[in-house]
Parts: C-alpha cells; sequence; structure tokens
C-alpha cells in the first residue's frame, strides 16, 4: 500500500507512506517527508528528503544543488572489470 500527500497549491509531494518487506519478519512501515523544494530549470525539486522507520530510524538526505541535464560520457557508467553478457 502507498499513500502520498500531495499539496493541493503547489502540486508537490510533501509525504509518502509505503511498507518495507523483511523476509522472515514481515512489513515494516516507513515514511518519506520531502521540504524545501526548489525551482531547479523549471522542475519543483525538494532539498531535503526524509526517511523514518522503526528499523533504521530517521535518515535526512540534504542537498545543497541540483543541476539537470548534465552530459556525461558512456564510459562513466561502466562497471570497471565486468564481463561483458
Amino acid at each position: 500500500m502507498v499513500k502520498l500527500f500531495i499539496d493541493s497549491k503547489t502540486g508537490d509531494i510533501l509525504k509518502l507512506k509505503t511498507q518495507m518487506l523483511i523476509q522472515g519478519i514481515g512489513s515494516m512501515p516507513v515514511t518519506t517527508t520531502f521540504d524545501d523544494y526548489r525551482d531547479v530549470q523549471g522542475l519543483r525539486i525538494p532539498f531535503v528528503t526524509t526517511v523514518r522507520n522503526r528499523g533504521n530510524g530517521n535518515m535526512v538526505f540534504k542537498y545543497n544543488s541540483i543541476i539537470s541535464h548534465q552530459k556525461f560520457k558512456k564510459e562513466t557508467f561502466k562497471l570497471k572489470g565486468a564481463s561483458k553478457i
């Protein structure tokens, strides 16, 4: 089950409630909140994301800057030492 909490004026996702499945234990509720929305090249992006659950407690992700439309060389995403399939 997933519950979304959306700001009716801005359309920003404020909160996400989900269940994390843990093998042998069952499910654990997880709440993710999104804060400090800013405009990044026409997109509203949350610069603070907080993930809460009983197992890990609170994890807070804060971003100082976000850059979109970056170009990367294909080699950037190649795994070193990986064999071809």
